[in-house]
């Protein structure tokens, strides 16, 4: 309990140094009691940081709407059970992607986004999309965006230009690249009209291969 209280009261990810400082516990102490944790559910840890932290598991309670960083949105759809994955991006939210990239930010190293391939993704791109995504080399392609199975290309709209939507029909995963933070919704209401809008929009679409765009990835 005095575990969780600390990791509840951080509101962050936690290192180990902190959590012996405010538990005036021994490290190895500490560790056995948050692997337990695990196990059952209350705890993860966060591999997103060069030092390993702890967080407590939102994703896994009954909460409704939780706000968590961009990296742990695509690993938890990455541990989805879900077989498919029903995804919309927008030119903006491309954009933002593409100057991460140049500036060196790299999902290789934790994978994230790789792991998205082994699930089907049902994806639609606005027009300014594609064209962004088919300017970058091939080789960043590979480490840093997954390539959907089935591919729309909608026209561009002011509304879905700064979006990121993923769902794996159970949750809603809204990606705001401008605050950096996703925010993760598991309303059965809110991901069933996504999923609404989602097959409205695909179908006022252009059907495209998937390599057309992505080029082959392997």
């Amino acid at each position: 309990m005095a575990v969780l209280k600390v990791l509840h009261s951080a509101q962050k990810p936690t290192t180990m140094a902190e959590l012996e400082e405010k538990l005036d516990k021994k490290r190895l102490t500490i560790f056995y009691n948050l692997k337990e944790l695990q196990k059952r559910g209350f705890v993860r840890q966060d591999r997103t940081q060069k030092i390993y932290t702890w967080i407590l598991e939102f994703l896994e309670t009954s909460v409704n709407s939780e706000e968590i960083p961009i990296e742990r949105a695509y690993e938890a759809i990455a541990r989805s059970s879900s077989q498919k994955l029903w995804g919309i991006q927008g030119g903006k939210a491309v954009q933002k992607l593409i100057e991460k990239i140049k500036r060196g930010t790299t999902y290789q190293s934790i994978h994230h986004r790789q792991r998205l391939r082994r699930v089907i993704v049902d994806g639609i791109l606005t027009t300014r999309g594609m064209d962004l995504i088919k300017q970058i080399p091939k080789e960043e392609l590979s480490s840093h965006l997954h390539r959907p199975t089935i591919l729309h290309v909608t026209a561009d709209t002011a509304e879905l230009d700064p979006l990121e939507i993923i769902s794996d029909g159970k949750r809603l995963f809204i990606i705001d690249r401008e605050r950096e933070k996703a925010t993760v919704l598991r309303d059965a209401c809110a991901v069933s009209a996504y999923l609404a809008l989602h097959e409205t929009i695909k179908a006022l679409s252009t059907k495209m291969h998937p390599q057309e765009v992505y080029g082959e990835l392997g």
